[in-house]
């Protein structure tokens, strides 16, 4: 038993590493890669996960650990399945399509994750109580810690490079088969539970056999259509780079990645209105380079210019390859046209690192609903398009606007791009209707001259089916361009939006919250500017309870909760830092997971190394929550100076040793504390849950508050400064020796 034990443990490993793939994948879906939502997902995971670890103890007593061990692994592994489903269907039923209903997506970010969690939960505690009861000593607990690390390493790695493009359904069936063998052979071995056997048998057959069928193909496609509630799902396929799906209404095709709208083969009045409007303000485009959005007639309208070269920017290949086929031959005749030279890098990389100059660079991209898309809108990526941009050149960006209906929060987000805009060039145009078009200059003596721009309209003979003279003289003569210019600069809520610093998303994720309850915007938008002086205020009660308390094993919680949220604010900081820095994360998520992971099984280890050496106190925790401390301040320079260098292998490989080291520091924690915790208890086996709760509970604050508040509202780098200072803060505490 000792032995199968050791393969649960990895399996637990594997297991959650595919489903928090699978269900944090399906889930960004669902809620179109909103870090608001991915982080409650995240929180609910692990807050759940903890759950189930802490009531174990009671379940324990109805049942036998053995039995209570196999229908954990087997409910997991077809629970799993089945959320697939569920999710894709509550995505078309309640979620929405074009934004998410608020209320309904809570709800379902928070409980959808319940049955699998806590399963998951259940499934270490009932484990190392076994476990436990037959090495009867505190390190067996941090050795299973130890196999569920490596598990995590092992099942990240082949999630990364063989699992993540193919059809979640077998995915989920391989692990449903996994789980069988396991539960079915090794962890009941005796003879009376032989008739479950024999059904674990007929289980693994037909579990087998849905490889070598079409069942998980066609079961594929049509709960992939459960998302699009009133369209008919053509084309979907999973990619390096995100999730491809091609809609159909009449005769139209849509275009999707990851659930977010990309554009569609008849959206041509948008395409018209922004390309033209850009391309009009420059006597000689030349040389145009365009971010997204190529699919939806842009090239075609650009095309229209006397342009003789254009750039096309799109990440995705496979999103180039499927949108052709559904094209019209005109749309795909300017896609690969001689002039157009499709160029598969991201934006800022691309940028980073060309040669060229341009006349006019366009971003067509979603407004910065996402902390990856934000990047577009920052004075970062402003100061490197000033860079290609040739003297008299055009840089043009749109936010959506409502001048009609003035919205507070939109009025923040606009604002805070029109001065990020301005801080770095000389002029800004703005344009507000529907949309707000913002067109930088770094020109002095550029002409703002309507008639200028509506002869040259005329001039290249342009034909169009919304845009005319008229139109362009009403936009460019609109009253409404100095009223929206007053707001913007009499505002003075919003700052300079900045890669390490995005508020941006953070106005955008307040003006979304706004279409579904305006006091529930106004609340969270209060807790956020207010996160701080709370923080202090807790820390402060804390310091006196702690203090008077004196106790070791209550510290040794505190501990461990606190190395989990440092560990978890690191792992989301690192991930932010990878988007903005390296480009899109969606196929290397689970392997930089796994590099996490893998510095904590080596922190577990030497942790345990220490242990054996002699006695375990709370001042043997000083060390780890010191190097905690320095690498949360070492972090600062260093990803500024990764930012700058254009090197995007130097930048991959120091994140992921990042990653490595985050979770070392943070592993150490866990066998130290536990060895303290349960050096105060009777019965070991009684509570083995205890300490791994801890840790989660702390994890799920940190991937709560990083992405909704810290990282948007104070930035990266004070958001680090604050891990430090808890850490800091621990250290005092733990200098308060029992007795003194």
């Amino acid at each position: 038993m000792n032995k199968n034990l050791v393969f649960s443990f990895i399996l637990l490993g594997i297991s959650s590493i595919f489903a928090q793939s699978l269900l944090i994948r399906e889930l960004m879906i669902s809620f179109y890669g909103n870090e608001f939502f991915v982080g409650i997902v995240l929180a609910f995971w692990l807050i759940w996960v903890a759950v189930g670890s802490l009531s174990a103890e009671k379940i324990s007593n109805k049942f036998k650990n053995q039995v209570l061990l196999f229908f954990s692994q087997i409910l997991f592994s077809f629970f799993l399945f089945f959320e697939i489903l569920l999710i894709r269907y509550l995505k078309g039923q309640f979620f929405g399509l074009e934004i998410p209903n608020l209320i309904h997506s809570f709800w379902g970010a928070s409980l959808i994750p319940f049955p699998i969690c806590f399963l998951l939960g259940l499934w270490w505690t009932i484990a190392t109580k076994i476990f436990s009861e037959i090495k009867k000593e505190i390190p067996s607990i941090n050795f299973a810690y130890f196999l569920e690390c490596l598990g995590f390493i092992f099942g990240g790695i082949l999630f990364s490079f063989v699992l993540v493009k193919l059809n979640p359904f077998l995915v989920a069936t391989f692990l449903i088969f996994l789980n069988l063998i396991n539960a079915g052979f090794f962890i009941l071995p005796e003879r009376k539970f032989f008739f479950l056997k024999i059904l674990i048998f007929v289980l693994l057959f037909i579990s087998f056999s849905l490889f070598f069928t079409s069942f998980l193909k066609n079961l594929e496609k049509i709960s992939a259509g459960f998302w699009f509630k009133n369209q008919k799902l053509v084309e979907t396929k999973n990619t390096l780079y995100g999730n491809i799906q091609v809609t159909k209404i009449d005769s139209q095709y849509n275009f999707f990645e990851n659930g977010v709208y990309l554009g569609s083969e008849k959206d041509f009045e948008f395409a018209e209105k922004f390309s033209h409007l850009s391309l009009i303000l420059h006597s000689n485009p030349e040389k145009v380079l365009l971010i997204g959005g190529g699919m939806s007639g842009f090239l075609r309208e650009i095309l229209k210019h006397p342009v003789k070269k254009v750039y096309y920017l799109e990440l995705d290949p496979k999103l180039i390859e499927i949108s052709k086929e559904f094209l019209s031959q005109e749309l795909k005749s300017s896609l690969f046209n001689e002039k157009v030279k499709i160029v598969n890098l991201d934006g800022l990389y691309f940028l980073k690192n060309a040669n060229e100059k341009f006349d006019l660079i366009l971003v067509n991209l979603p407004s910065p609903s996402t902390a990856l898309i934000n990047r577009f809108y920052t004075k970062e990526f402003f100061q490197i398009v000033k860079e290609r941009l040739k003297e008299n050149g055009i840089f043009s960006i749109y936010l959506p606007y409502s001048p009609s209906a003035p919205n507070k929060n939109l009025e923040n987000l606009c604002a805070s791009v029109f001065k990020t805009l301005n801080e770095v060039f000389k002029k800004v145009i703005v344009l507000p209707e529907d949309e707000v078009f913002f067109f930088a200059l770094n020109s002095e003596s550029f002409n703002y001259n309507p008639e200028v721009f509506s002869k040259r309209f005329e001039e290249r003979k342009i034909q169009t089916n919304f845009l005319s003279k008229d139109y362009i003289n009403f936009r460019f003569k609109s009253e409404r361009i100095e009223k929206a210019l007053e707001i913007f600069e009499k505002n003075k809520t919003s700052k300079e939006n900045q890669i390490f610093h995005p508020v941006s998303y953070f106005w955008q994720t307040l003006f979304w919250l706004d279409a579904f309850s305006k006091k529930f915007s106004n609340f969270f938008k209060s807790f956020s500017f207010s996160f701080l002086p709370i923080f202090i205020l807790v820390l402060v009660l804390l310091t006196v309870y702690l203090t008077k308390k004196k106790n070791d094993q209550i510290n040794s919680l505190f501990s461990v909760t606190i190395a989990g949220f440092s560990l978890m604010s690191f792992e989301t900081i690192l991930i932010f830092a990878y988007q903005v820095i390296v480009g899109y994360l969606y196929f290397r998520v689970s392997l930089l997971i796994s590099s996490f992971m893998l510095g904590m099984a080596l922190g577990v280890y030497f942790g345990n190394k220490k242990i054996k050496t002699g006695k375990v106190e709370v001042i043997s925790l000083i060390k780890p929550h010191l190097l905690i401390l320095c690498f949360s301040l070492f972090l600062i320079p260093t990803l500024i100076f990764l930012f700058k260098i254009p090197s995007l292998k130097i930048d991959q490989i120091s994140l992921f040793l990042f990653s490595i080291f985050a979770g070392f520091f943070g592993g150490m924690v866990f066998p130290l504390a536990n060895q303290i915790y349960l050096s105060f208890e009777k019965e070991i086996s009684k509570k083995t849950g205890i300490i791994y709760g801890a840790d989660l509970v702390g994890s799920s604050f940190g991937a709560l508050i990083f992405p909704l508040i810290l990282i948007p509202v104070y930035g990266v780098f004070l958001s680090l400064v604050l891990i430090s200072v808890l850490n800091l803060w621990l250290i005092f505490i733990f200098l308060q020796k029992p007795g003194r």
